[in-house]
């Protein structure tokens, strides 16, 4: 709105003006194969997230100085993430040794006698199971462990996507398919299916 040039990099799709700080979107940059399917429309608004985070602050004795001065609130935005949603079929094959009997020491256990009383049993299974709707953050920039600890995502507030809703806030595309993720989509899916077995 003040005629300025706005310089952004490749992947930003949402900004703001560094002279008059209105809000600007770059749409091309969110269409075609970019443009999102669904979005999670944000909650509320600049004033409410410092209202929160000063009063998550004020219960917090050793803060650094000036971490929540009106300087440094000043520069909080929101941040679109861009998200894969993945769904898989996981099988996992699981096996366990089952006794029954009261054991006292190693030596008892090397002589453990299989009666009424005291028995062993030995089994193998396979569980199969569907993870549903993981989100893994398609954005080099941010950091894995910071985007787990925006999770769980209430999927039931997904709308079809407008580049309206992220007008006022920081936005870039995706810079990462699920196919250069593979491993620490592997990872995630596993750890998932071993806590679920």
């Amino acid at each position: 709105s003040c005629g300025a040039e706005i310089i952004s990099d490749k992947n930003t799709s949402s900004t703001f003006c560094a002279f008059c700080g209105s809000p600007a979107l770059v749409t091309r940059r969110l269409t075609r194969e970019f443009k999102p399917d669904y979005i999670i429309p944000f909650k509320f608004d600049k004033a409410k997230a410092i209202s929160i985070f000063e009063e998550h602050c004020a219960g917090i004795s050793h803060l650094p100085k000036n971490f929540n001065s009106k300087k440094v609130l000043e520069k909080m935005t929101g941040l679109y993430v861009p998200t894969w949603i993945i769904s898989s079929e996981v099988e996992v094959k699981v096996s366990g040794q089952g006794r029954k009997g009261k054991m006292v020491d190693d030596a008892q256990a090397e002589n453990f006698a299989a009666d009424w009383n005291n028995y062993q049993h030995l089994t193998f299974g396979r569980v199969k199971l569907r993870l549903k709707n993981v989100p893994f953050d398609g954005e080099i920039k941010i950091a894995n462990n910071l985007f787990a600890a925006a999770e769980p995502f209430d999927y039931s507030e997904l709308v079809p996507f407008r580049a309206e809703y992220l007008q006022g806030f920081f936005a870039e595309k995706y810079d990462q398919l699920p196919l250069d993720m593979t491993d620490r989509i592997y990872r995630r899916l596993d750890k998932y299916a071993l806590s679920v077995c």
